[in-house]
């Protein structure tokens, strides 16, 4: 299944998202040392973001968003968020 223009934004949005949050992880010691895992803040953004999308479309967010784009968009940024991380890590 094809997914529409706001499912792609949907998907981009959170995969810069996922590469924000890898990147703080990776740079700002205190982000790092909140006790909330990488992977909460990636759903906690997917989260805001699928309600934002309902909100501008008008409408309810499962009518906007499929499952299939949220998994898609939570997979990818997770990745982003990874990539990112390493990439700026500091070797020690």
């Amino acid at each position: 299944m094809a997914l529409s223009r706001p499912q792609i934004v949907f998907v981009l949005v959170n995969v810069v998202l996922g590469a924000v949050v890898g990147a703080a992880v990776a740079r700002i010691p205190s982000f790092a040392a909140v006790p909330v895992p990488l992977f909460g803040w990636l759903v906690l953004g997917v989260l805001l973001t699928d309600l934002a999308s309902g909100y501008l479309a008008g409408a309810h967010p499962t009518a906007v968003i499929t499952m299939q784009a949220r998994i898609a968009a939570l997979v990818l940024a997770f990745i982003a968020s990874l990539i990112v991380s390493a990439g700026l890590s500091t070797p020690a």
